[in-house]
């Protein structure tokens, strides 16, 4: 074991979505611009250009916030482009695919530390079920449309509630 945790009372989770929505809500609320769209390029002159949709449009800048998710290391290629050699810096954020399964167990123990693995898989309980998440160690996968494959997934099946799953791996 390289690292473990118990988890006391009033400790928990915190839902990452509605802490981001937060974030967003504030940021909105200070006057900050969020621009939706595919960021396409930099100026020296501190203006991104992104295409919404609806065509290019540039954007003057201050201050910029890489937000841009899994597209992060290809937004800030971009970004290194306009910037001097000696200012550049790698970004290391690359898409990855994960699996995430909610396992309801009727008689296991509750609240179970989080579990974490170093062949890329993670447990923690929710409640009266568990929450297993994982990703692939030492594999990762940047074109998008492989991301999008389920294709190891044989089998699924619900009834009611419950769901049971075969994959092969």
């Amino acid at each position: 074991i390289v690292l473990a945790s118990d988890v006391n009372k009033n400790e928990g989770w915190f839902d990452p979505w509605l802490l981001l929505s937060a974030f967003k809500d504030k940021v909105k609320e200070l006057g900050v611009e969020i621009v939706k769209g595919r960021v396409t390029g930099f100026s020296e002159n501190r203006t991104v250009k992104v295409d919404s949709g609806s065509g290019p449009s540039s954007y003057h800048y201050g201050d910029f916030v890489n937000a841009t998710g899994i597209h992060a290391s290809f937004t800030n290629d971009l970004l290194n482009c306009a910037l001097p050699v000696d200012k550049r810096f790698s970004l290391p954020v690359t898409p990855q695919k994960r699996q995430t399964f909610t396992i309801a167990v009727r008689d296991g123990p509750r609240n179970v530390p989080l579990l974490l693995c170093p062949l890329g898989t993670v447990i923690r309980s929710e409640g009266p079920n568990y929450i297993v998440q994982h990703s692939d160690s030492g594999t990762f996968e940047t074109d998008l449309e492989k991301l999008n494959d389920f294709g190891e997934v044989d089998d699924v099946e619900m009834a009611g509630d419950e769901r049971e799953i075969s994959a092969q791996r």
